[in-house]
């Protein structure tokens, strides 16, 4: 294992797992729909979970024209980077917690100040965050409370660096702000939340 660029974070050339701790070390771990367990085992959370859509997510973001795959994202071909950073978990039925979340959000920002602080010699230069989830799951609501303010430090702190906070609104067809949903109940300037409409023009979320 090595930490290449003195960031803290082992082998994360191409990517990290908030969950398992570990980074991607090769290409082809990071764009796979899975993750690497501590055991160094590729973990396919297509079969395992059936779940792979922070990686169409990506694609949509930055993928290349004319690749030859019929998918050319909205960054076309100004040269968009993304970095993955996967939270996702072997657990069938839930699929984020709130811990891996605040993991992953530190990570970008201690990147970014590192970044900041040194130059640019070191760390990376983040300037957004994509988030296509939410998270329901808390022990109780003095657990979601703690979680939601941590949360909305490290959004306003990722902000106050120069990293903007892009999020969905949710699928939920409903008032999101009186639901105990994360992120997406969070307010901050440094914020900006998506909302979807269906082919009759109704907000999937409001």
């Amino acid at each position: 294992e090595e930490d290449f660029d003195g960031n803290g974070y082992n082998n994360d050339h191409w990517g990290w797992n908030a969950h398992f701790n570990v980074g991607f070390f090769t290409s082809e771990l990071a764009y796979t729909p899975g993750t690497l367990h501590p055991n160094q085992t590729l973990i396919d959370f297509a079969n395992v979970r059936g779940y792979v859509h922070g990686t169409h997510i990506s694609n949509i973001i930055a993928a290349m024209g004319n690749n030859q795959y019929g998918l050319t994202g909205i960054g076309l071909d100004f040269n968009v980077k993304h970095f993955p950073i996967d939270i996702s978990n072997t657990n069938p039925d839930t699929l984020w917690y709130p811990e891996d979340l605040i993991k992953a959000l530190r990570y970008v920002l201690e990147s970014r100040d590192l970044y900041n602080s040194t130059s640019g010699e070191r760390g990376a230069y983040f300037v957004a965050v994509n988030l296509a989830l939410s998270i329901q799951n808390y022990h109780s609501y003095s657990d979601y409370v703690v979680k939601r303010n941590e949360i909305s430090d490290l959004i306003n702190s990722l902000g106050q660096a120069g990293v903007l906070t892009i999020m969905a609104a949710g699928n939920y067809g409903s008032d999101i702000t009186s639901m105990s949903i994360l992120p997406q109940d969070i307010e901050s300037e440094y914020i900006i939340l998506v909302a979807a409409t269906n082919k009759n023009g109704t907000l999937w979320s409001l």
